[in-house]
């Protein structure tokens, strides 16, 4: 039997869930990416730019996944979002063409990507 106080606590708990995932869309928002070493890479070798690309996609799950709210073991479209803006901002900060195709061919054949 639910009572006024079920309820509330029920209430609060979706108010709670909901505060910290607007919080968490805000740290994504005023936070950079954290910064991706490749001084170890031959950015002129295909092999290199695919390498440096794999390192900044789990830097951005690993990222996201640390200031966005996961319930369940889904995961979030937030999450999802927070990787793949993460992940184009980082491309867009290398300013590296190669690495900038590599991204878009990536992005025009991976529409549902997981990380």
């Amino acid at each position: 039997m639910f009572t006024r106080n079920h309820c509330l606590r029920s209430i609060l708990g979706s108010a709670l869930v909901l505060t910290l995932s607007v919080a968490a869309s805000a740290a994504v928002l005023e936070k950079s990416p954290p910064a991706v070493a490749y001084d170890d890479l031959n950015l002129s070798a295909p092999d290199g730019i695919a390498t440096l690309y794999k390192r900044i996609q789990r830097a951005a799950f690993a990222y996201c996944e640390s200031v966005t709210v996961v319930t369940g073991t889904r995961t979030s479209s937030a999450l999802n979002r927070c990787v793949k803006d993460a992940v184009e901002t980082s491309v867009d900060k290398a300013d590296l063409p190669a690495l900038v195709a590599f991204h878009e061919s990536r992005v025009s054949t991976n529409t549902g990507a997981r990380w």
